[in-house]
């Protein structure tokens, strides 16, 4: 029974929200505010059970009273309350000290990862080997061959200390048709993951016929009658006058 009421929920809302293809309608305001909604809803659960619980209320709880720990579990707290100074004129300098604090540990914290990542991992996946031996194949060496020549190139293109002319010029130029495939299947990829989704979306539709019947009835009665029912706008007393 739950099973059942759960998908003609997600089938009407599905429907109010593909209304919006037509014009924009109480039905498509309805769905939007309850998405947003259960977003932030359910968001504030996740936030308060992942971080305000283990990150704040357990840390006073097993302080016992030792001053230094009873400090660290203090901080955040206070921290946190002085996010609420941009409310008062005055005090509203004091939100700079959290928010200072926010940005500089998650830099701090998070330069390591993207510098493993975006630096460390890059470079050791460009350094293959270029010959076919026991362990590599020779389309393994091609496919490398590709991908060294396609970063060589890549990197000329934002040299830009030379005109490019020449063979710089075509190196580059070849880089840039790297760039451009590389751009093209990220968006392709990216797109698929789109078209996944409406696929599921009507799938959906489509299992529960009925209710998309229902709904999307609904849906076109309510727009004609909300069309019907909305009033002219009241014309001036310049075009009355004869």
């Amino acid at each position: 029974m739950m099973e059942t009421m759960g998908a003609w929920v997600g089938v009407g809302l599905t429907v109010f929200i593909l209304s919006f293809l037509y014009k924009d309608n109480p039905f498509y305001k309805l769905a939007e505010h309850i998405y947003l909604g259960v977003s932030a809803g359910y968001w504030l659960v996740v936030v308060f059970h992942t971080n305000i619980l283990p990150e704040l209320i357990m840390p006073l709880r097993e302080s016992g009273g030792d001053p230094g720990k009873l400090a660290m579990a203090l901080t955040p707290i206070a921290l946190s309350l002085l996010m609420f100074a941009t409310l008062f004129k005055k005090i509203a300098w004091l939100a700079t000290i959290p928010i200072a604090f926010v940005i500089g540990a998650f830099a701090g914290a998070q330069i390591i990862g993207f510098a493993s990542s975006d630096l460390i991992i890059q470079i050791q996946s460009s350094m293959q080997p270029l010959w076919a031996s026991g362990q590599t194949t020779w389309r393994e060496a091609i496919n490398n061959w590709i991908g060294f020549a396609g970063l060589i190139c890549c990197l000329l293109f934002f040299f830009f200390s030379r005109e490019h002319k020449g063979a710089l010029g075509a190196a580059s130029r070849v880089g840039m048709y790297f760039l451009m495939i590389s751009f093209g299947a990220s968006f392709g990829y990216t797109v698929m993951g789109r078209i996944s989704l409406a696929i599921g979306r009507a799938q959906e539709l489509y299992d529960y016929h009925y209710a998309t019947l229902v709904f999307t009835v609904l849906v076109v009665a309510g727009v004609f009658l909300t069309g019907r029912l909305r009033k002219p706008p009241a014309e001036s007393a310049e075009m009355k006058q004869p």
